[in-house]
């Protein structure tokens, strides 16, 4: 059985969906529609490459994790309503990697 040398994109629709990988890379992404920025993450899942955005207010809170070669699990948990009528994903993020001096 093969798998795609390229990533596949994860998009969030259900609460409670997951993703678990080591991660590969992150990138900077330019999103015309707002005139922002976020980050993707391609990560290496038991079904090959996978791509996700989790969005800039996430991005800032990773800021700083060195996240690349890490496994790590990602458990989206719906959308959080703000202010003013705007509203977020909400994730859940967990380092799965064993420390070797933890």
């Amino acid at each position: 059985m093969s798998k795609s040398l390229l990533p596949a994109y994860i998009k969030w629709e259900k609460e409670g969906q997951e993703v678990q990988g080591v991660v590969q890379s992150i990138s900077e992404l330019t999103n015309g529609k707002f005139e922002s920025s976020c980050k993707r993450y391609t990560l290496l899942t038991s079904e090959g490459l996978q791509t996700v955005l989790l969005g800039a207010v996430t991005d800032e809170k990773l800021e700083g994790c060195d996240l690349i070669g890490r496994e790590i699990k990602i458990i989206y948990k719906g959308r959080l309503r703000l202010e003013g009528g705007r509203s977020m994903n909400n994730f859940e993020i967990n380092d799965l990697t064993e420390d070797q001096n933890g």
